[in-house]
C-alpha cells in the first residue's frame, strides 16, 4: 500500500514540477509569446526594411543634433503625393517596389550601418552580379554614395565609375534613376561644368519633383550661373529667364516641399560658405535663412541684395529686389509675432 501511495506521489511530481519551474522562468524572464500579433514571421522582410529606415533616421538625426531650432514636421509634396523619407530614391519612395529577399535587404543595412568604406564597398560588390537589375542599380549607387561620404578632395571623381555603372542598368521605371542623374550632377558640378551640371540636375528634378537635394544644388547650380558669367542674359529676357526659374524653384522648396528647418539650416549653410557678391545670391541666402527662422542674418543679406549695384538689366533686377522686399515684410511680421 505503501509503495503505491509513493508511486502516485511520484508521478503527481513529475507532472507538477515542471509546470512549477514553467511558470518561474514566465515570471521571471518575462517571455513572450513566439508568434506576436504585432509582427507575424512573414512580415520579417518589412522589419528589415523598417531597421534601413531608422538607420538613415538616426543618422539625419546624428547630423543635426546641434542645430537649436525646433524641427517643423515635414510635409508631402503636393506635386508627387510622396513624403520625403531619405537621400535615397527607395527610402523617399518607400514601399513603392516589391522587396528584394532577405538576405539581400540585410546587405544593404549591414552596407548603411558599417562605418568603414572598404567593408561597406566589399558587402555590396556581390550584389553588382545580381540577376535582378533593380538590385544591381541600387549597389552601384550606395557604393557610389559610400566613395563620396568619404568627404575626401577626390571622392566625386573616385565615385564617377560606379555613377556611370548605375546610369548603365537597363530598368523598367526610369524615373528610378533620379538619384544617379543627381549625383552625375554633382560630379560636373565638381568639375566646374556649371552648365552641364545644370543640365543634368534638371533632368533628376524631372524624374522627381520631389527630390530635396536635386532642388536645393539645382538653386546652388543657378546661382554659380550668375557667378562665373556675371554678365548673363545681357538681354532682358534671357536674364529673367534666369531669374524666373531661381525663384520658382526657391519658392517651390519653401511651399511645397518640406517643411523641416534642418533641411534649409543645412542649405544656409552650405551657400554661405561659397560667398558670391550678386544679387541672386544675397535673395537666394536671405530666402533660405528665412525659412531656417535665422531672422537676423536674413534681413542681413535680403537688405544687402536691395542695396547692391548689379550688372544685370533693370528689369530683371527689379524683379529679384521685389521679392527682397517681400520676405524682409514677411520677416518684420515673423518677428512681431
Amino acid at each position: 500500500m505503501g509503495t503505491k501511495k509513493y508511486k502516485i506521489i511520484v508521478l503527481i511530481a513529475m507532472i507538477v514540477l515542471p509546470l512549477v519551474a514553467l511558470l518561474l522562468l514566465v515570471v521571471m524572464f518575462k517571455l513572450e509569446p513566439m508568434v506576436s500579433p504585432v509582427s507575424p514571421p512573414q512580415q520579417s522582410g518589412n522589419n528589415v526594411e523598417a531597421e534601413w529606415e531608422r538607420v538613415w533616421a538616426q543618422v539625419m538625426d546624428d547630423d543635426t543634433k546641434e542645430d537649436t531650432a525646433t524641427p517643423i514636421e515635414r510635409d508631402i509634396c503636393k506635386q508627387g503625393l510622396i513624403e520625403p523619407r531619405g537621400d535615397t530614391w527607395f527610402m523617399r519612395h518607400f514601399k513603392s517596389f516589391p522587396l528584394p529577399d532577405e538576405m539581400v535587404q540585410r546587405i544593404f543595412v549591414a552596407a548603411a550601418t558599417s562605418g568603414d568604406p572598404i567593408q561597406r564597398q566589399s558587402l555590396l560588390e556581390p550584389l553588382l552580379q545580381n540577376p535582378d537589375a533593380l538590385i544591381r542599380y541600387r549597389a552601384h549607387l550606395e557604393i557610389a554614395r559610400s566613395i563620396m561620404r568619404k568627404n575626401q578632395v577626390n571622392s566625386v571623381i573616385e565615385a564617377f565609375q560606379a555613377i556611370q555603372a548605375a546610369l548603365a542598368v537597363s530598368l523598367e521605371k526610369e524615373q528610378v534613376k533620379t538619384d544617379a542623374y543627381f549625383l552625375m550632377g554633382l560630379y560636373y558640378l565638381h568639375q566646374s561644368k556649371v552648365s552641364k551640371a545644370k543640365y543634368i540636375i534638371y533632368k533628376s528634378i524631372q524624374l522627381d519633383p520631389c527630390f530635396f537635394d536635386a532642388r536645393s544644388t539645382y538653386v546652388e547650380t543657378l546661382l554659380k550661373s550668375f557667378a562665373m558669367t556675371p554678365r548673363i542674359g545681357k538681354t532682358y529676357p534671357a536674364c529673367l529667364k534666369v531669374v524666373l526659374e531661381l525663384i520658382d524653384n526657391l519658392y517651390f522648396i519653401g511651399s511645397e516641399l518640406v517643411e523641416d528647418q534642418r533641411l534649409y539650416i543645412e542649405m544656409a549653410n552650405r551657400l554661405a560658405q561659397r560667398p558670391q557678391n550678386s544679387l541672386p545670391y544675397f535673395m537666394a541666402l536671405g530666402f533660405v535663412q528665412f525659412k531656417a527662422s535665422d531672422f537676423a542674418k536674413a534681413r542681413k543679406n535680403l537688405r544687402t541684395a536691395l542695396n547692391l549695384n548689379t550688372q544685370l538689366p533693370k528689369q530683371c533686377s527689379l524683379r529679384i529686389r521685389e521679392k527682397a522686399s517681400e520676405l524682409l515684410s514677411l520677416i518684420d511680421k515673423s518677428i512681431k509675432l
